[in-house]
């Protein structure tokens, strides 16, 4: 694969975008709809050469729900580079884990680098690293897991506050210093212009939510869908900084999981691909769902 910088014309409709994961994403259509065109927007942003930050997105739904799956198969689509980190990696500055900005090195992989065209040679490291400022996408899986308490217990290390301060720094816009390993001298990543996608179930928001709405709610009666109308007071509430949950303003909320969604998803997708992979074998059988 080898990236290419999109022209205006080049840049996919919203319409188009949603197509390409309806054609292994089942449901979701309004989900889809917003990301689309949020995508849409930050690509305009990249060809027009604009100076405002993107508007980075907090996406929040069941697991299973999707979710990561959704999100690869629209990036894929789209004339952008972009790498997946896991939250769940990495540790605040001074400990042993991997450093928060090495995940910027996966927009500068062999993945991404390609040729410069049909005739031309390979993108060199300032090239892919300028490449990867104007035009990268981060998803962080896991995001919810850096959730903390607003009053941590005396002497206790507050890894997850510690990580979301370092993330504020990086959402704002930074040369954040990206390296590989402690022996390497590393690159400077510039990250005002590259969109951040937060992802996570965030268990336990539903009921913060429901509490917000009706504080005399109790346990057995809170509405399984109450975090779909999660505000960033909400988010705060659950366990984060109030400055970097400005910073993912963009809420999209995935449905709660119900049968009929799950019959979906067997029907249109597993299943269909379960009979193409049994034809190969010679093996056919009457479907009964």
């Amino acid at each position: 694969m080898r990236f290419q910088p999109a022209a205006f014309e080049d840049i996919p409709t919203v319409a188009e975008m949603v197509a390409t994961m309806d054609a292994d994403v089942a449901g979701l259509e309004a989900t889809k709809l917003r990301l689309a065109s949020h995508l849409r927007r930050f690509m305009i942003a990249g060809a027009r050469g604009r100076s405002t930050p993107p508007q980075n997105v907090l996406v929040i739904g069941p697991s299973g729900g999707g979710k990561t799956y959704m999100l690869r198969h629209l990036l894929d689509a789209c004339p952008v580079i972009w790498s997946e980190a896991n939250a769940t990696e990495y540790s605040d500055v001074g400990y042993v884990g991997r450093d928060l900005a090495s995940m910027y090195l996966g927009l500068m992989t062999p993945r991404w680098r390609g040729h410069k065209g049909e005739e031309g040679g390979m993108w060199t490291t300032a090239e892919m690293t300028a490449l990867a400022e104007r035009w990268g996408v981060i998803i962080i899986d896991e995001f919810d897991k850096w959730q903390a308490d607003a009053r941590p217990k005396q002497g206790e290390r507050a890894v997850g506050r510690a990580l979301q301060a370092e993330m504020l720094k990086l959402s704002e816009g930074t040369e954040a210093l990206v390296k590989r390993n402690d022996d390497d001298r590393g690159i400077f990543v510039n990250t005002q212009h590259i969109l951040h996608i937060a992802v996570g179930a965030f268990q336990g928001l539903n009921r913060t939510v429901a509490r917000r709405e009706n504080p005399e709610v109790d346990a057995e009666n809170i509405p399984a869908d109450a975090y779909t109308r999660c505000t960033i007071f909400d988010i705060v509430r659950f366990g984060f900084l109030e400055e970097l949950v400005g910073r993912f303003s963009t809420i999209v909320t995935l449905p709660p999981l119900t049968a009929g969604h799950i019959a979906r998803i067997l029907t249109e997708h597993i299943l269909p691909a379960f009979e193409e992979q049994a034809s190969d074998d010679g093996i056919f059988y009457r479907r009964l769902l």
